[in-house]
């Protein structure tokens, strides 16, 4: 049986901001949200979203719920979620990561020819 300590929330996201060099004054924005009523809020919705995803109903944390649609099938992407992000994505806006990811794809593909 694996057992997993916990971490105070104070602790993991100041390591979290150490980690990915988050700025004070954004570390400053997060806390203050976090605290507030629009953390609350926020937090609701999420849960509200959760809880009404479809077809599949989530069974862990996380899960991946792509475009609106919550599929068992598709909980393994967790560790290619960038990609996954790039192929999905509907914006109208282009992802900068996925104009990246797109070259070096082609160029391997170029590669291979």
């Amino acid at each position: 049986m694996v057992f997993i300590s916990q971490i105070p929330f104070d602790k993991a996201s100041a390591k979290c901001f150490r980690t990915l060099s988050v700025g004070e004054d954004i570390q400053r924005l997060i806390q203050s949200c976090l605290v507030s009523r629009l953390g609350e809020q926020l937090q609701e919705k999420a849960a509200e979203q959760t809880e009404n995803v479809w077809p599949d109903k989530h069974r862990h944390v996380p899960w991946v719920v792509i475009n609106g649609f919550s599929l068992e099938s598709e909980q393994s992407v967790m560790d290619h979620l960038p990609y996954l992000i790039c192929e999905w994505y509907t914006g109208d806006k282009k992802i900068p990561y996925c104009r990246s990811e797109e070259k070096k794809k082609y160029r391997m593909l170029s590669l291979n020819l």
